[in-house]
């Protein structure tokens, strides 16, 4: 976020070494940054911080392009920018793509301790023009200090803060 860019990496040997491709978005402070494709888009859900104060569990910015690749510069901003603002489930924690569904993983914020779990909420509808997501009220606390939860394709990716 530093840099106001999103950047696209790519790995060519796992998990070491990681090549810089593209940017893909910038000049805005953008964090926990998750790309997908639903619906014939792409879609880019980030955190920004619009008050430059290193505020970035608050807002939720959807990017989308009909773009082939994810890695272009062609992504439009979302009409309903921010498509969240809630400090309590806006901070993305991770996307789970299960049988046809998209579930949104979003950290529980708890300013004094990271990593306190997660929520799971359903993204109930995305396109060009509208989105929404349904808490299921689900709090999931797998690990200490854990901050992202993924799975599609058979494949789970998680992160572990260790101190």
């Amino acid at each position: 976020y530093e840099i106001n860019e999103i950047r696209v990496y790519e790995c060519t040997n796992f998990p070491m070494k990681w090549v810089y491709k593209k940017t893909i978005l910038k000049g805005f402070p953008a964090v926990d940054t998750l790309i997908f494709k639903k619906n014939r888009y792409w879609y880019l859900i980030t955190n920004i911080d619009s008050t430059n104060s290193c505020d970035f569990s608050s807002e939720l910015y959807c990017y989308y392009t009909k773009n082939k690749s994810p890695i272009t510069k062609n992504w439009i901003a979302h009409s309903q920018n921010p498509i969240l603002y809630n400090a309590n489930f806006a901070r993305n924690g991770g996307l789970i793509n299960y049988q046809n569904s998209l579930f949104r993983v979003s950290q529980n914020i708890n300013f004094d301790k990271y990593g306190e779990g997660f929520q799971l909420r359903k993204i109930v509808k995305i396109s060009p023009s509208f989105y929404a997501e349904k808490n299921l009220n689900l709090k999931l606390n797998l690990f200490n200090k854990s901050h992202h939860l993924s799975y599609a394709n058979g494949l789970i990716s998680f992160d572990i803060k260790n101190n």
